[in-house]
């Protein structure tokens, strides 16, 4: 009988490894998430009340595990669809697991909007395009600094 939990186990792990980087990619989404918005509920408490200590407690914490099973559900069924109904035809307009990639793209932008969304709560309306733009010109001037050595 374990023998054919273990031929299972092991034909479940070879059919899902082609996106057991998405599972891993969404899961870190949303723990990244929840640490900016934990961080940023205590950052603008802390602000807004100096004196009054701010533990980070969250009620709803047991949401991380059910949003992270029920995206990578998402996750799955979208990779199913691709191997069971495209598998046939192979690639959708040229592209392989196109189903999976969209519904990854949607749960990434999501994520993305969402952190966006605590960033621009904390920080004067400053979002990620901001902290991007100004990580860009970082490396600008370390660039220029580098180029000014050498020369």
């Amino acid at each position: 009988m374990t023998e054919i939990f273990k031929t299972l186990a092991i034909l479940l792990f070879a059919f899902l490894a082609p996106i057991k980087l998405a599972f891993l990619l969404v899961s870190l989404l949303i723990l990244l998430d929840t640490i900016v918005a934990i961080s940023v509920k205590h950052y603008v408490a802390k602000r807004k009340f100096p004196d009054k200590p701010s533990p980070i407690t969250s009620k709803k914490f047991a949401w991380i595990i059910m949003k992270t099973l029920l995206y990578n559900i998402a996750i799955f069924m979208g990779f199913t669809l691709d191997i069971f109904l495209v598998g046939i035809a192979g690639t959708i307009f040229g592209i392989p697991y196109l189903i999976t990639k969209g519904i990854l793209l949607m749960i990434i932008v999501r994520e993305g909007i969402s952190l966006d969304e605590s960033l621009r709560h904390a920080n004067q309306n400053k979002g990620i395009k901001y902290y991007f733009q100004k990580m860009i010109d970082i490396l600008k001037h370390i660039k220029k600094s580098i180029t000014d050595v050498i020369e």
